[in-house]
């Protein structure tokens, strides 16, 4: 799996130039999906003692991706 991390960010786009839409639809999505369940597993198993602060911290920042797309 391909993470466009700094500097490396600048060669994503050549590997999706000749991959076939549902490859291209694979890379893209597992490593979010990913990420997300690894989160999910840390908030729900190690951050518990904190959810009153997090709950709120994880709205304010849906809400500001939401309305301030850059």
């Amino acid at each position: 799996m391909k993470i466009g991390l700094a500097p490396f960010h600048f060669w994503i786009p050549q590997i999706y130039s000749g991959a076939p839409n549902i490859i291209t639809l694979i890379l893209l999505v597992l490593p979010k999906f990913g990420f997300f369940i690894l989160f999910m597993k840390l908030y729900y198993y190690v951050f518990t003692f904190m959810h009153f602060i997090f709950f709120d911290l994880i709205c304010i920042i849906v809400l500001f991706s939401l309305f301030f797309v850059l």
